[in-house]
């Protein structure tokens, strides 16, 4: 059932007591819900927007960004039902089991989980967004890198796909513009929570448990709100709220000369080999080849640079050229960065329209970020010259050592989002409630409880502890099911 709090303060359903009360209504709150009212629980799902788009709700996401240049926050985020898998790509793909394997890198990076705890949700985490099951990677010839497939969803937008099931599921009632305000705490335990509209209506929300679901900037902002205002009341002050925020950083590295009997139009994704992030120490970073439509002319004049470099490459790439078999494309990448406890959201003195502290956002890109991005497309490049599968020729900011942040113009990054030399990131919002076996580097559980709580959960990419190189949909999906799975 659905109520509008923009329309009343529903005092008739005032006193309901919820098995579980969601905050948020994106791709993890509306998993859980579904998963959750299955099991013959009642659920109030709340949204702090509405069904369709409005400025009210959109400009509560307007904050500060300190550090690397990076989107607008009320720019790269949609805040209404379905959140935003109303924007998303459709791009695929869970974690790897490295991904839960970078212990020996210190305390900050160990998963108190490991992968086939969540590979009993793919199945129908991949039925949720419409894709078939994904095909294993392929390792190379050298065995230094491996070649990976992502899944593509429509891509599945919650709205369109869940929201009429939701509104007449008789197990949830699902609140719009109804943003949360308040809790009422006792010794860990949140009893109630106060939500209100943009028309200044109120609703008391009574429920035994309830699961933050807002994204990896909110969820972190309102429990340290919540920390600022309660104190240990409702969880112990030493819990790393906020830290270890990351992101999946992007850049356009250049275009690619392949020649072989290859397709017109086709995607490949390529990165290092397990062993070989072990042997470097470096983290996962996927190189992405598309190809596109480049002018002959321009095509003949990068073969001509490369006869200068490579006769015989260039005069096999001439040959295959004149009987159309040399394809020409884009060579980009996305990477995964390491936690660091300089990342972080922390608290504004400005306060939004509701008196919650507006978030900043403390974001850089760091040295062991660059090594990752550098060993890859180095042991990338090798791989096309032993070969002879290719060449590649790399945009400006990578020949001027990988300086990807473009501090003095940062308008390329700008530019970057249209496929420019540089692009910026996912955006992809990871960490800040972080799951860990250890308090001291951690904010929940590992079934996503929050330390020091007795029933507060969080879920979403926001209890990542790290965060691969993959888009991040379908591992939040598969974490919710998981979640679902336990509470149920």
């Amino acid at each position: 059932m659905k109520f509008d709090l923009n329309r009343s303060s529903l005092n008739n359903i005032k006193n309901t007591k919820y098995k579980f009360a969601i905050i948020g209504a994106g791709a993890a709150g509306v998993t859980i819900a579904r998963k959750l009212s299955e099991k013959g629980h009642n659920v109030a799902l709340m949204e702090g927007g509405d069904s369709e788009f409005t400025e009210d709700s959109q400009n509560l996401y307007k904050a500060e960004v300190v550090g690397d240049p990076y989107f607008e926050l009320d720019h790269c985020r949609l805040r209404m039902f379905g959140g935003s898998t109303n924007c998303w790509g459709g791009m695929c793909r869970e974690f790897e089991n490295i991904d839960f394997q970078r212990g020996n890198y210190g305390p900050e990076f160990q998963w108190p989980i490991v992968k086939s705890d969540l590979d009993k949700y793919i199945n129908e985490a991949c039925d949720i967004v419409d894709i078939d099951l994904i095909k294993g990677d392929k390792t190379v010839e050298n065995g230094n890198l491996k070649e990976v497939f992502f899944g593509f969803s429509p891509p599945a937008n919650f709205l369109d796909k869940y929201y009429e099931e939701i509104v007449s599921n008789k197990k949830i009632n699902l609140f719009l513009n109804a943003n949360l305000k308040d809790i009422n705490v006792n010794q860990g335990k949140i009893n109630s929570a106060i939500f209100e509209s943009y028309k200044g209506n109120k609703i008391n929300i009574n429920a035994e448990n309830f699961i933050f679901c807002m994204g990896g900037i909110e969820n972190p902002r309102f429990l340290l709100h919540f920390q600022n205002k309660y104190g240990n009341e409702f969880f112990p002050d030493k819990l790393p709220v906020g830290k270890y925020w990351m992101e999946h950083p992007h850049g356009a590295l250049g275009i690619f000369l392949m020649y072989g009997n290859l397709e017109q139009e086709f995607q490949r994704f390529f990165t290092l080999s397990d062993d070989m992030q072990k042997k470097l120490s470096v983290f996962g970073c996927g190189l992405r080849l598309k190809s596109r439509n480049i002018a002959s002319s321009e095509v003949k004049e990068h073969i001509r640079e490369i006869l200068c470099l490579a006769p015989k490459l260039g005069k096999k790439l001439m040959s295959e050229f004149n009987r159309d078999l040399v394809c020409a494309g884009e060579l980009n990448v996305a990477w995964e960065q390491a936690p660091d406890i300089k990342n972080k959201i922390i608290l504004s003195s400005e306060t939004d329209r509701f008196e919650i502290p507006k978030p900043i956002l403390q974001w850089k890109k760091l040295p062991r970020d660059t090594k990752t991005l550098k060993e890859t497309v180095s042991e990338f490049n090798r791989w096309l010259l032993e070969n002879d599968l290719g060449r590649i020729k790399l945009n400006e900011w990578v020949l001027d050592n990988y300086n990807y942040s473009y501090k003095d113009d940062p308008s390329r990054l700008v530019d970057g989002i249209n496929g420019n030399d540089g692009h910026i990131g996912g955006p992809h919002h990871m960490g800040g409630t972080r799951m860990h076996k250890d308090p001291s580097y951690g904010v929940v559980d590992s079934d996503c409880k929050m330390f020091g709580t007795k029933n507060v959960y969080m879920a979403g990419s926001s209890v990542f502890t790290t965060g691969g190189h993959n888009n991040p949909t379908l591992p939040i999906i598969q974490f919710a099911l998981r979640l679902a799975d336990h509470l149920g």
